[in-house]
């Protein structure tokens, strides 16, 4: 079913009985370009397969042999870049609900997504190199932006919003990862409820509730996902690549307000409103300090 909050800063939809997903709105034309709905590095020397990006749209997505339910994310011995290595995540076919409510499947191909969240140590070493910029954005909650903190450099880079996290992704020939890509990195083809599974969250399985802002990267190994991502719920908020479109505008005419796509929870949300492995979609409003980000290939 889904869950509609219309309001200055937030747009959410619910996806499936049990997880929240993001739905954007948008017309045909705009949902086939990219997802519109409610989260290349160094070159992989170690695989042999060429992998193709996954699909910005549930009707468009890079097609893959899909897998059946049993299929899960596996761990790769893809090398690392940066401080985070990555995890291959093998093509599935998920669960999605199209702009109409009606339930469809997304066909995603076989990606790799890294295994934690950006630091604010491999941050700074982007905008040492002179491909990234320093966050600038004022915090306007406690917990503040990690950049200028001390003693968080393994912590996730917060107060970045796309294009931030679009250039350092690019910077070292990786991308951010498509709304599908997270989900089923998240949610596994069998559409867990929480990444690690269906068990209710509590504070050693995901980094919630707090008024001290985030937390150490990978400081609760108990919520990684099966095939050992981290931190896929809680923490920050994770941009996924493309915008939504608040409302729904005429067939063929342009979006008139877009938002930036968030997954995963934060840090300073409430268990209910922050941990499940599909999440919201927000604009304008968002604290900068919840946002952040990991890169696919």
């Amino acid at each position: 079913m889904i869950r509609n909050r219309l309001s200055t800063w937030c747009f959410v939809l619910g996806l499936g009985a049990v997880a929240f997903g993001s739905v954007a709105c948008g017309n045909a034309k705009e949902t086939k370009k990219e997802k519109t709905t409610d989260e290349g590095g160094d070159e992989d020397t170690s695989s042999k397969k060429k992998h193709k990006p996954g699909a910005s749209s549930a009707a468009a997505s890079a097609s893959a042999a899909p897998s059946g339910p049993s299929a899960e994310a596996s761990a790769s011995s893809a090398p690392a870049s940066g401080s985070a290595d990555m995890v291959e995540v093998k093509g599935a076919s998920i669960p999605i609900l199209l702009l109409n409510d009606i339930p469809s499947k997304a066909d995603v191909a076989t990606f790799f997504i890294d295994r934690t969240e950006v630091s604010v140590a491999d941050y700074r070493k982007c905008v040492a190199g002179g491909a990234c910029k320093a966050p600038t954005t004022a915090p306007l909650n406690k917990g503040g932006c990690n950049y200028d903190a001390k003693d968080r450099e393994d912590h996730p880079i917060n107060c970045v919003y796309h294009d931030e996290a679009t250039a350092y992704c690019k910077s070292l020939g990786k991308r951010l990862p498509t709304l599908e890509e997270w989900e089923l990195a998240a949610a596994g083809p069998e559409n867990r409820v929480f990444p690690w599974g269906n068990d209710k969250a509590d504070k050693t399985t995901a980094c919630y509730s707090s008024t001290d802002g985030t937390c150490k990267i990978g400081s609760h190994p108990k919520g990684n996902t099966p095939s050992g991502i981290e931190d896929m719920a809680g923490n920050v908020y994770e941009v996924v690549s493309g915008l939504g479109c608040l409302g729904t505008p005429p067939a063929g005419t342009p979006c008139l307000q877009e938002f930036q796509i968030f997954m995963g929870g934060t840090w300073n949300k409430f268990e209910s409103d922050s941990i499940k492995s599909k999440k919201v979609g927000q604009s304008v409003g968002t604290p900068p300090e919840t946002i952040g980000f990991r890169c696919a290939k």
